[in-house]
């Protein structure tokens, strides 16, 4: 069976080798076509939020884009109609840039009474969902290896400097994939389950053609095999076995772990409060923009944390001082914890041994304050995960945790 592309006001010529089995048709909206396609015709649509309202693709008069041959009820239906390709099985593959709004004209159209003679459309008028577009851009990408599937010869292939992103998506649908994220941890690159196909959310690429070329020739055809063109019912995907729903929370938690390794401020704090709980911590969250940032219990004790990440430096003693001046205004008795996300910038494998610096270690030792590292409460969970740590083994942690001062070294194999 044939595979059906679409490419939507997207230069065909970018796409520089076409495999057998794939046939590939370009819409523009200048053309001489006088109605769009019908988009669930095709198993797979491909687009650029970028140039999808530039002037390429209009006709330009008096400082508006004027629609050649398609209304504006049609333009605005167009979500609808993305929504049915997908929703049918089919694979919407979007090159993401921040949003803007173009003034749209369409005077040779008949138009519903009280209407404007232009609209303001949004150059994300084709997505059938919110996605929280962020205006923001920056060149710092993290592929999730773990996740990409057919996607790694897209990211394998492609140098990551070569890789950006000009907005990040503040809202990820329930069951979304995320392929991709930035430093802070914001979803860049993903992938949208949309009842039996998918809506694919695209970093930039430096040499797109580059890029649309692998995804034509070697994405598409691993995700869209000729079995999967056989309809789909929507009760399938809340069917689940026990063991299926195990599977999928274990691997929500490896996500939550990996957090430990590469963020810092709140998105931090919650994967050491979840961290601190696999452990078998009571976990109490407090406010953000307070000191401290957690409250920890195990029986009779008590300890309050400190979370610090930092992007290219250890902790210092003046993160040992902040939880040092709570303790001492506040007469509290509870045990003082600092956990340090240090170098995150950085791979695990090459970061300084300590997280901590050495002034940092003798005054916490002095002052009775733990210090850990959050590598090592990564490497806790996944033992938890792992089945590695039993009652035990993890009473045995905590009891360390909540007595040592300094460097509290949370060794796997030791336990």
């Amino acid at each position: 069976m044939t595979l059906k592309v679409l490419l939507l006001n997207f230069p065909k010529d970018e796409i520089l080798s076409v495999p057998d089995g794939l046939k590939i048709t370009q819409f523009s909206m200048n053309s001489s076509v006088k109605a769009i396609p019908t988009l669930h015709d095709y198993h797979v649509i491909i687009l650029d939020t970028d140039e999808i309202l530039e002037e390429q693709w209009w006709l330009k008069e008096n400082d508006a884009l004027y629609a050649k041959t398609v209304s504006i009820e049609t333009l605005k239906s167009f979500n609808e109609m993305v929504n049915e390709q997908i929703e049918t099985g089919g694979v919407t593959f979007c090159f993401s840039g921040p949003q803007y709004f173009k003034k749209i004209k369409a005077p040779r159209f008949v138009r519903y009474s009280g209407q404007k003679d232009w609209d303001l459309i949004s150059n994300y008028f084709f997505c059938p969902i919110d996605l929280g577009i962020v205006n923001k851009t920056g060149d710092t990408f993290y592929p999730r290896f773990e996740e990409l599937k057919y996607f790694t010869p897209l990211i394998k292939k492609t140098p990551l400097d070569e890789i950006y992103w000009s907005c990040y998506f503040s809202t990820v649908p329930k069951k979304a994939k995320v392929l991709g994220v930035n430093r802070a941890g914001y979803s860049v690159f993903m992938e949208v389950p949309l009842g039996s196909g998918r809506l694919v959310m695209l970093p930039r690429f430096k040499n797109r053609a580059h890029a649309v070329t692998l995804i034509v020739n070697e994405v598409i055809p691993q995700m869209i095999h000729e079995e999967e063109f056989t309809f789909v019912p929507q009760w399938l995907q809340n069917y689940s076995s026990p063991y299926e729903i195990q599977l999928r929370n274990t691997l929500k938690e490896i996500e939550e772990a990996k957090r430990l390794l590469f963020t810092k401020g709140k998105l931090l704090k919650k994967a050491v409060a979840f961290a601190f709980e696999k452990i078998g911590f009571n976990v109490e969250i407090l406010p953000d923009g307070t000191l401290p940032d957690l409250r920890i219990i195990d029986g009779d004790s008590k300890a309050i944390i400190e979370v610090k990440g930092h992007e290219n430096k250890q902790s210092d003693r003046g993160d040992i001082l902040q939880i040092l001046s709570y303790i001492t205004e506040t007469e509290t008795i509870e045990k003082g914890i600092v956990v340090s996300n240090h170098e995150c910038n950085k791979n695990p494998n090459e970061r300084k041994k300590e997280a901590f610096t050495e002034g940092a270690i003798q005054l916490a030792q002095k002052i009775d304050i733990a210090l850990i590292s959050s590598i090592d409460l990564y490497n806790i969970v996944m033992g938890v995960l792992e089945g590695k740590l039993n009652e035990d083994a993890l009473k045995k942690i905590r009891k360390k945790i909540m007595s040592e001062a300094g460097v509290v070294g949370l060794n796997l194999h030791n336990q």
